[in-house]
């Protein structure tokens, strides 16, 4: 769901069953004092919800998987009245900090993960009451107890996790927080620090000797406190390479119609895998793959294509186990799935530095430098989206291409729906409402709640001696009964490199729109390319519900 705030009345009393369920992109939530119950499901999955959580001080119950999935959770404030919390409240979650205000806990029935790295903070002179506690004790769960007003850890932390310094721009600064005193014990013979030891909070000035020689070094910064109890480092590059973070390059212009913008941009790329020309061939690949497959192969003298550089801090991607400081956040939002997401505001912010015609209508390709095989499309009603592709070494048709295809090609800029099947029995009657709304916008117009061959969406084709494979297909937008797709095969469904009849004219008359010229079905027919070769039908076959790619996220804008 598109839901960014929720703000409750003041007045209410219990947060009802999967109440806000996989909103994803819900990031603050004002849970009022006066709360009692929090119920089952009641948030689940809602991975956009970060930070701190603290519950309202009236709140009694928790209910089973209330916050589960909620991955980008960091810490959670319980108050004192609460009197239990169910199986699974917050599994999947990733907590560091569980603040108990219990005076007399409760037991513990699998509510947490078994992770072992959460530090449960309790009131002052409770921690006996909690390590005899059944749940709250176990080392499994919680890495260790400590009263308010005890420091939890010996700790050393920089701001950045990198620095990036052009050779004409030679300073920068970051800042150190600390336990206690700290000390630098080497850094690079080039860099020069304004302070060699210092307290929590001092910021650090570097400067840099000029590159000879080379165009490009790294080196580290080695930081740890007076005590040697922790440690930590912060990398320092310089380059002179012709360009920088937010450059652009404009890789190829429309030679017809008025432009239509692609951008393509990277996320997970230090400036070393920058210098190394990993960037630039991975999102070279994307860019072959996008125009390796009709329509687009045909029609891509219509389209403007940009690369926009993105330098990240740390290299690679973020998941529920390791995370990465990267540009555009881009992370994988469970531990075996499909699904990802990605920093939207930051990613219009660096596509609107290439000099497009309209945001609104852009594509943005946001290459994800990971081997994991995932990928997800951001879907705007008006037209904006960024899809996102790990630029993976896989067989097809689960590979790279096959990822830019179905994510970039299909979803982002062909606004089409998938058409593969994962559950059971008829599309519920509220599904077939929602894809209603959609096709209003525009979108998901390749699958169709009738197969009445009058009326159905692609009807147009059926009486045309070319385009005699076109049908009525069951099964489609996730379920095998009640909803119809045009073919048997396709790209929506496992990646194979096709996209059907129909999805083909779908995406040609998004073309000529946006460059501003008239679409004739005359003219498509006559251009069209079947592509539907003896080795992409033996691909139809090759489909591993493992593999089908997450549902995009749509985000209808009035």
């Amino acid at each position: 769901m598109s839901m960014h705030k929720i703000v409750l009345p003041v007045n209410l009393e219990s947060v009802g069953y999967a109440a806000f369920s996989n909103c994803t992109n819900l990031g603050t939530i004002n849970l009022p004092n006066g709360i009692k119950t929090i119920s089952n499901a009641a948030f689940i999955a809602c991975s956009g919800i970060t930070g701190t959580l603290t519950l309202p001080t009236s709140l009694e119950t928790i209910g089973n998987y209330a916050f589960s999935q909620c991955s980008s959770l960091e810490s959670v404030t319980l108050p004192k009245t609460l009197k239990s919390i169910g199986f699974g409240a917050f599994h999947s979650c990733n907590l560091q900090f569980v603040n108990a205000l219990m005076e007399n806990p409760f037991p513990l029935i699998n509510s947490f993960n078994n992770d072992g790295r959460k530090t449960l903070v309790v009131p002052k002179g409770k921690k006996e009451v909690y390590n005899s506690t059944s749940g709250w004790n176990n080392t499994n769960i919680f890495k260790k107890i400590v009263e308010m007003g005890e420091s939890f850890e010996d700790y050393i932390r920089c701001d950045k996790k990198s620095l990036i310094c052009y050779n004409e721009v030679n300073t920068a600064s970051f800042k150190i927080e600390s336990s206690s005193e700290w000390k630098i014990d080497s850094k690079p013979s080039w860099v020069t620090i304004s302070k060699s030891t210092g307290n929590n909070g001092e910021t650090i000035n570097v400067s840099l000797s000029a590159l000879s020689g080379v165009n490009f070094r790294e080196g580290k910064i080695a930081v740890s406190l007076l005590t040697g109890a922790a440690s930590t480092e912060i990398t320092v590059y310089q380059h002179s390479l012709p360009f920088s973070d937010g450059s652009w390059i404009k890789l190829q212009g429309a030679t017809i119609g008025s432009g239509v913008d692609l951008v393509f941009m990277g996320d997970g790329y230090t400036a070393a895998d920058i210098f190394a020309g990993k960037y630039t061939a991975d999102i070279n690949n994307a860019i072959s793959h996008f125009f390796d497959i009709e329509p687009y192969r045909s029609y891509r003298g219509y389209f403007n294509v940009y690369l926009v550089y993105g330098f990240s801090q740390e290299s690679g991607i973020s998941d529920l186990d390791n995370r990465v400081n990267t540009l555009f956040k881009t992370k994988f939002n469970d531990k075996t799935g499909t699904g990802m997401s990605a920093d939207v505001d930051i990613c219009k912010i660096y596509a609107l530095k290439a000099p497009l015609r309209d945001i609104s209508s852009t594509t943005v390709i946001l290459i994800a430098n990971s081997t994991r095989y995932a990928g997800t499309c951001i879907m705007f009603s008006y037209g904006f989206s960024v899809a996102i592709c790990p630029a993976i070494q896989g067989i097809y048709p689960y590979d790279f291409r096959g990822l830019v295809q179905h994510e970039a090609c299909g979803h982002g800029f062909g606004q089409l729906a998938d058409e593969y099947v994962k559950y059971t029995g008829t599309i519920p009657a509220l599904e077939v409402s929602n894809l209603r709304s959609l096709q209003s916008y525009g979108m998901f117009l390749n699958v169709d709640a009738t197969n009445d061959r009058s009326v159905v969406l692609w009807r147009h084709f059926f009486n045309d001696p070319v385009y005699t494979y076109v049908g009525t297909f069951e099964g489609g937008l996730y379920y095998p009964q009640g909803i119809w797709r045009p073919e048997s095969g396709s790209l929506m469904i496992n990646n194979i490199r096709y996209i059907n009849a129909p999805s083909r004219e779908i995406i040609v008359k998004r073309i000529k729109r946006l460059a501003g010229e008239q679409f004739s079905f005359t003219e498509f027919r006559a251009k069209d390319r079947n592509e539907l070769s003896a080795a992409t039908k033996a691909g139809i076959l090759m489909i591993d519900p493992t593999k089908f790619l997450a549902p995009p996220i749509i985000i209808k804008v009035p």
